[in-house]
């Protein structure tokens, strides 16, 4: 408005027809109709939103789209991220009794390794026994309390809050089972260890191609999980993941995503289940699986409806693609202006631009910053 207003004064002082100044007045006021500037990015994030959507992945922020192409790291959880999620009993060493207390208590919980166990339990004909007390205990186990008797099942920290003491034996046991790459869970019954369960969750198929697929695009790869080590060094080595944070609560996720972000730069985080919400929340980008906990949903940025790996490297390529598309959309609608500006003032000699054909090029030129968005779905 300032440079039409200036034209218009400039041919005035220079004696010009009221018609002529007003005309260079209107034809510059046509031609900077910041049209294209509005559409640059709104256009290039709605095309990349959808073309995400046909791949199997809600984006509920825009932002998030633009903040995935600068991630330098991607954290990924393990159990039902990395893996199935649907983990079976490998072994057990307990006694039947002990068994059934067990299935009793992991009963009223939805967590994978629960339902693995009731599982187990069921197909040895076992049938659970009601709890009169249940509680789940994040990142540790459950406890409940099942015919006056005291049942907690979980990991080695659930057993040290218990005061219940590791015999040599059972030691021995954990040990054997983490270097085989299972999970050891530990039955204690009335402050005493009484059994171990050695629980396996296989590798979601395309796990190994997404970890793969994200490191040749250059980013590091890390994996969270409240596991022992010896399992989560078993399944980091076979897929090729960099850095392995293992036996993690879930402030303890959140605690290193911050020290990753402050050591190597924006992170990504992709997880399932409550454990990972705390992570998901403080991670610059994060990626829940669509078949995860409503919580982890809920807290991320990016849900994988159909819960595929495969696709994250796409996703990422597609974020790339989609801020690449609006830098050059917004320098194309800077540099119409600042050539056709010019020319709209008749500062140039013997070029003028007259307010209908302005008015046209307006109009090309938000045609072109639309079809250029466009060319997402062709490149990606």
């Amino acid at each position: 408005m300032m440079t039409a207003a200036a034209a218009l004064i400039a041919w005035l002082s220079l004696g010009a027809p009221l018609y002529l100044a007003v005309l260079h007045m209107a034809s510059v006021l046509v031609v900077a109709c910041p049209c294209a500037l509005g559409l640059a990015t709104p256009m290039s994030i709605v095309v990349g939103i959808n073309k995400a959507a046909q791949d199997g992945v809600l984006i509920k922020r825009g932002e998030a789209l633009e903040k995935l192409s600068g991630v330098r790291v991607i954290a990924f959880d393990k159990t039902g991220t990395l893996t199935e999620g649907a983990p079976r009993v490998i072994n057990a060493i307990i006694d039947k009794e002990s068994l059934i207390l067990a299935a009793s208590a992991e009963y009223p919980s939805n967590h994978p390794l629960a339902k693995a166990i009731v599982k187990y339990a069921e197909s040895m004909g076992i049938k659970p026994i009601n709890a009169t007390e249940f509680n789940q205990l994040e990142g540790m186990g459950v406890i409940a309390v099942i015919n006056s008797r005291s049942v907690g099942v979980g990991n080695v920290r659930l057993v040290k809050g218990m005061e219940a003491g590791l015999s040599p034996e059972f030691k021995q046991l954990s040990e054997a089972i983490e270097r085989e790459g299972y999970t050891p869970l530990f039955v204690v019954i009335d402050g005493v260890v009484k059994g171990v369960l050695a629980v396996g969750d296989p590798l979601r198929a395309d796990a190994y191609d997404a970890i793969n697929g994200v490191k040749e695009m250059g980013l590091r790869t890390i994996m969270l999980t409240g596991d022992a080590e010896g399992p989560a060094y078993t399944v980091a080595k076979v897929l090729g993941i960099d850095d392995v944070y293992a036996g993690l609560m879930p402030n303890d996720k959140a605690r290193i995503i911050r020290d990753v972000k402050a050591k190597y730069g924006s992170v990504a985080v992709v997880g399932d289940g409550i454990n990972d919400a705390v992570a998901l929340n403080e991670a610059d980008v994060g990626i829940a699986m669509g078949t995860g906990s409503d919580v982890a949903k809920e807290a991320g940025d990016i849900v994988l409806v159909s819960s595929s790996l495969k696709v994250i490297p796409r996703l990422i390529r597609l974020s790339r693609t989609v801020v690449s598309n609006i830098k050059f959309n917004i320098l194309y609608a800077f540099a119409y202006n600042i050539a056709l500006i010019p020319v709209a003032a008749g500062v140039i000699p013997n070029l003028t631009l007259r307010p209908e054909l302005a008015g046209l090029a307006m109009a090309l030129s938000s045609l072109t910053v639309t079809l250029n968005a466009y060319s997402i779905k062709l490149r990606s």
